[in-house]
């Protein structure tokens, strides 16, 4: 019985611990696409850039 509730902890722990990393992924991804929409958003307006610079 000792060595169940012992595994109940262990599985407790990592599904507590994957919940949390899934967090955090979701938390990057999240930066990720801000920063890559506003890299796009930069190359877009490049071009127009040049062109205003001439």
């Amino acid at each position: 019985m000792e060595q169940e509730v012992n595994l109940q902890y262990v599985v407790n722990a990592l599904s507590n611990q994957v919940a949390q990393l899934s967090q955090e992924k979701a938390y990057h991804e999240a930066i990720i696409a801000a920063q890559q929409e506003k890299i796009n958003e930069l190359k877009a307006n490049a071009p127009q850039d040049e062109e205003n610079a001439k």
